[in-house]
């Protein structure tokens, strides 16, 4: 796998994962650190407290103090806190989105979605409850964002088509793409990311509006 060149003060990442156990923790995460930080990326995975059900409250709030965290204190391992994005897997993902979409979420920790470039999910579960769905606040001045799904995931890639389906509906930056042959995590996992290029969407993302927003 190459490794791309590195940008004067790197873009930030801040990935979060939950699904079916409560309270992802991050150690399970650290090769998706290490993976984006090969492709220049100031990396951090956070601890969610997991929720029992949809829609993830708590660990949205846990994400929002992440970002919030990342935002003071990247630029101390070198990462520009002005190119933030948010990316997630499967509950980790709704968790991105509804920050990214709802303006709520950011300013209880004092920040807006417009100190966001961009938001990635993964595998996303995004209207598992109708209360509290992303899709819910599409809105044409949320930051970009790149839906990513497998048709062979244990989630079913409609929750991918839907909200995309939304964001296109009133105007939204998004960009979906799905793998019909590809299942969970993509090219996430060390056994696909050779294969997928799911890793290599997220980085072309990235760098397109660390450059650009709007």
């Amino acid at each position: 796998m190459r490794r791309s060149a590195p940008m004067a003060r790197p873009p930030v990442v801040v990935f979060a994962d939950f699904g079916r156990r409560p309270g992802a923790r991050r150690h399970a995460f650290r090769f998706v650190g290490q993976t984006l930080a090969m492709r220049g990326f100031v990396t951090v995975i956070p601890n969610l407290r997991g929720d029992a059900r949809m829609p993830c409250t708590d660990s949205t709030a846990d994400l929002a103090l992440a970002a919030a965290w990342a935002k003071a204190h990247c630029g101390g391992y070198g990462g520009d806190s002005g190119r933030m994005f948010l990316m997630g897997h499967a509950g980790g993902a709704h968790c991105a989105a509804m920050l990214a979409l709802d303006p709520a979420g950011l300013g209880a920790v004092g920040m807006t979605p417009d100190d966001l470039r961009g938001a990635i999910g993964i595998s996303g579960i995004y209207d598992a409850q109708p209360a509290g769905a992303p899709a819910d606040h599409a809105d044409p001045s949320a930051p970009p964002m790149l839906l990513i799904a497998g048709q062979r995931d244990h989630v079913n890639p409609g929750h991918t088509n839907r909200l995309a389906r939304a964001l296109r509906t009133v105007g939204g930056q998004v960009a979906e793409i799905h793998y019909p042959k590809l299942g969970d995590r993509l090219g996430l996992t060390r056994q696909l990311r050779y294969r997928a290029t799911a890793l290599d969407e997220v980085e072309r993302f990235v760098r397109l509006y660390s450059l650009t927003r709007g």
